[in-house]
C-alpha cells in the first residue's frame, strides 16, 4: 500500500499554486545552470510535504537522502551527511523543529553559501574503492536542503536567522472537493470501486489529511479483505463497519481524542497533567491530538487546557443520542 501515490507533480491533487512555484524555484536555478536553493515546506502532519519533496527531486533529476531532525544530534552529523552526496542531491530533513538549536546555529554558514571548513569525515573513493578520511578545509558542498515541519515557531519563526536561508513555502488546508479526488485516486489505483456516499463519508472523517483518509480507505479494504466479500466496492455499509470496528465517530475523533476531552470534562488541566492522565507524551498530545480538536473548535488552550463551548456541545449531543 505504502507504493501507491502520484508519481509526477502533474499527479498531486490539490496544492495547484504551490506546485507551480516549486516547480520555477527548481526549473529556473536549473536552467541557468545554478543550484537549486534550500527550501522549506510548512503544513499539518500528513498534508504531502515528504511526498512533495519527492516528487520535487524526481523532477528535477537529483538523488534524495531523507533523515529527521532527531537524526543529527550534532553538527558534525549533518556534515556527515552532507559530504556523502553527489553534487546537486536533495537532503530533506523532516521533522525540522526537533534540530537542536545549537545545531541550527551551526548549519547557517553552510546554508549560506554551502561552505563546510575544518571537517575531517570518511568519503567513498571511486578509484580504491573504499571509504577514506578526507579533510575539507574549505570546501563548498553542492546539495539542496529541503526542512519540513509542522510547527515553524519551533524553530524559531518566520524571521528566525535559520528559517530565512530557505524559500519557505505552506500547504494550504485541501477542500472537500480536492480530499474527493485524492480518494477515488487512490482506490482507482488499488483496483478497487467505491460508492459516493461511502466516499463522502469517509470524506467526513479524515480531517481533511489526505494522510489520514488513505488510512482509512485502507480500514475498508482491510475489511473487504478479512470478510472476503467478492464485490471489492467499498460501500457505506463497509464504511460503517469498519470505522465501527476502529472506533472512529462520524466527525473522525478517535479514541484517544474522546478520550482527551473526557479529561477536560472533568476539570481543566495543563498539558502535563494531560499527558499524565492520558498516558501521552506532551509532544504527542500537543501534535497530534489538539490541531484537530483546535480546528473544530472543541478546546481552548489559551492558558490551561479547557473544554469550549463547542466540545461541550458535542458531549450533550452524544447524551441525546443515548437517549
Amino acid at each position: 500500500m505504502d507504493n501507491v501515490g502520484p508519481r509526477t507533480l502533474e499527479e498531486f491533487q490539490g496544492q495547484e499554486s504551490l506546485v507551480e512555484a516549486l516547480k520555477d524555484t527548481i526549473h529556473g536555478p536549473l536552467l541557468r545552470g545554478a543550484m537549486v536553493p534550500h527550501f522549506a515546506l510548512f503544513g499539518p502532519g500528513g498534508s504531502g510535504k515528504t511526498t512533495l519533496c519527492k516528487l520535487l527531486a524526481r523532477e528535477a533529476g537529483s538523488d534524495l537522502v531523507e533523515t529527521t531532525g532527531k537524526q543529527l544530534p550534532k553538527y558534525e552529523t549533518f556534515l556527515d551527511l552532507v559530504v556523502q552526496q553527489k553534487r546537486g542531491s536533495f537532503v530533506l530533513i523532516d521533522e525540522a523543529h526537533t534540530i537542536k538549536s545549537s545545531v541550527r546555529d551551526a548549519m547557517l554558514p553552510f546554508l549560506q553559501d554551502h561552505l563546510i571548513s575544518g571537517h575531517i569525515c570518511e568519503v567513498w573513493d571511486d578509484k580504491s574503492g573504499k571509504k577514506v578520511l578526507k579533510n575539507f578545509k574549505a570546501n563548498k558542498q553542492y546539495v539542496t536542503i529541503v526542512i519540513a515541519t509542522t510547527d515553524v515557531g519551533k524553530i524559531g519563526g518566520i524571521d528566525s536567522p535559520f528559517v530565512q536561508r530557505f524559500i519557505d513555502f505552506y500547504l494550504s488546508p485541501y477542500s472537500e472537493e480536492t480530499m474527493r479526488k485524492i480518494g477515488n485516486n487512490y482506490v482507482c489505483q488499488r483496483r478497487l470501486k467505491i460508492e459516493p456516499e461511502a466516499l463522502d463519508a469517509l470524506v467526513a472523517r479524515c480531517r481533511n489529511v489526505p494522510r489520514v483518509l488513505k488510512k482509512l480507505i485502507n480500514r475498508c479494504i482491510y475489511h473487504l479483505d478479512a470478510r472476503q466479500i467478492q464485490t471489492r466496492a467499498i460501500s457505506i455499509s463497509v464504511v460503517e463497519k469498519a470505522m465501527e470496528l476502529a472506533d472512529i465517530d462520524l466527525l473522525g475523533l478517535r479514541q484517544i481524542d474522546r478520550r482527551y476531552l473526557e479529561a477536560l470534562r472533568i476539570t481543566d488541566r495543563s498539558v502535563k497533567s494531560l499527558a499524565s492522565c492520558l498516558r501521552e507524551t506532551e509532544e504527542n498530545i500537543i501534535n497530534d491530538i489538539e490541531p484537530y480538536l483546535l480546528e473544530l473548535g472543541f478546546v481552548d488552550i489559551e492558558h490551561r487546557r479547557k473544554l469550549a463551548l463547542a466540545g461541550k456541545n458535542y458531549f450533550s449531543n452524544l447524551a441525546m443520542k443515548e437517549d
